[in-house]
C-alpha cells in the first residue's frame, strides 16, 4: 500500500513512514520496521493473523515509480541509511 504523496519520492522515506505509523494509534506497535532504513523503497509491514499469514507492506511510492527510479539510479538499490 502507498502511504506517501507524489512529493514523498522514492528515497529516504524513513521520516515519512515513521510519521505515518505514529498516526495509526494503537496499531503503530504492530509494524515490522526491518526495511524502514532502506535508502530506496523503504517499507514497514504488518503480518495479518490467520491461517494464510499474509503480510501487508506500506511504501512511500507506488512500485512502478520505484522501478523507474531504480533503473536510472542502479547504485542506490539496497543501500541502508
Amino acid at each position: 500500500m502507498v502511504v506517501g504523496g507524489a512529493e514523498a519520492g522514492c528515497v529516504d522515506s524513513k521520516p515519512l513512514l515513521e510519521a505515518w505509523m505514529a498516526r495509526q494509534g494503537a496499531a503503530a506497535g504492530l509494524f515490522d520496521t526491518l526495511n524502514i532504513g532502506l535508502h530506496v523503497n523503504a517499507d514497514v509491514s504488518v503480518q495479518l493473523p490467520g491461517p494464510l499469514g499474509c503480510v501487508v507492506k506500506f511504501h512511500s511510492r507506488p512500485l512502478d515509480e520505484v522501478i523507474a527510479f531504480e533503473k536510472t539510479h542502479p547504485g542506490l538499490v539496497d543501500e541502508r541509511v
